[in-house]
């Protein structure tokens, strides 16, 4: 058990993430929370980081160990406190990131508030889903959740349920709680 007594910034906890050495991160409303080996917490945030805001919604690593925070205000791209920061004004059509993904080609993908987009260079330039996949439409802006499972990318939205995005063979399979018996989950609302 752990809490505000041990370290922890927040009891609002919006991530739970194991990193590649299966240390624990929690995304909270007050900034991203490392659990260290004494269990106590360092939390990194905007008096000790250049993070610009401590809402943070996700934490991500990816494969060349990169760590990637969603907040409120933007994207952070980098290792540990010292992040590149992507938003509205420099690469990322949106502000409000609410998650990752990585496929296994090594593309990371970004659900935001205003859609989901991939990264498509070095220079850290993002494009919609729909320019990468010109079968698929977001069925609505606001992604909650996003995934990758063999290849695959499943794309959550704040009331319009689950699509799963076949990549390969190019069909889109949606769940909701209207749907067939096969497509049926029990609510619409992915977080």
């Amino acid at each position: 058990q752990f809490g505000l007594n041990e370290g922890l910034s927040d009891t609002s906890i919006n991530d739970i993430y194991f990193d590649h050495n299966m240390r624990l991160w929690l995304a909270t409303d007050k900034g991203p929370n490392l659990k260290r080996a004494d269990n106590s917490f360092l939390v990194f945030d905007k008096s000790n980081s250049n993070l610009t805001d401590d809402l943070v919604f996700s934490v991500y690593q990816d494969q060349q160990d990169n760590f990637w925070i969603g907040t409120h205000y933007g994207l952070f791209a980098g290792y540990i406190s010292q992040f590149d920061i992507f938003d509205a004004t420099n690469g990322l059509p949106s502000e409000t990131v609410t998650s990752f993904t990585e496929t296994e080609d090594g593309s990371i993908w970004v659900a935001t508030y205003d859609g989901v987009f991939e990264r498509i260079d070095a220079q850290e330039n993002f494009q919609e889903v729909s320019a990468h996949f010109n079968f698929f439409r977001l069925r609505e802006r606001k992604a909650m959740a996003i995934g990758s499972i063999s290849g695959d990318l499943l794309v959550g939205y704040r009331a319009m349920g689950l699509d799963l995005i076949d990549t390969k063979r190019e069909l889109v399979q949606h769940f909701s709680d209207t749907g067939e018996e096969d497509n049926r989950i029990s609510h619409n609302q992915i977080t």
